[in-house]
């Protein structure tokens, strides 16, 4: 019969989760930024008005892609802890088959990444 038991490094993972965090902060607060300061608000006049369009335009294309980024890191990180808080509550409910680990990235408990 197959060992049915399972390793988490919880640590290792919930680090994961705070980089996604972040990352998701900082993209955010950047399109945030550009959003704020319109890219082309310096093209007044007829001379520039077509290259100011061009840059609202970049503007407007950067700012949403920049806000899909940071969505999906924070969708990333609240599925990556939800992941965790359901692997904890069945370790806390069922302690046999899991083995909680710190420092160690595979099962085997060879350290190896």
């Amino acid at each position: 019969m197959a060992d049915s038991r399972m390793s988490v490094d919880v640590d290792e993972v919930s680090k994961v989760v705070a980089f996604y965090r972040r990352a998701a902060d900082v993209v955010g607060s950047a399109a945030e930024d550009i959003r704020t300061h319109e890219l082309g608000r310096w093209a007044i006049g007829e001379e520039y008005r077509e290259m100011g369009e061009r840059y609202r335009e970049m503007g407007r294309v950067i700012t949403e892609r920049l806000t899909d980024q940071a969505h999906a890191a924070d969708r990333l990180a609240d599925a990556l802890g939800r992941g965790i808080a359901i692997i904890e509550t069945a370790d806390a409910d069922n302690a046999t088959g899991l083995t909680r680990t710190v420092g160690r990235h595979r099962a085997d408990g060879s350290g190896a990444a």
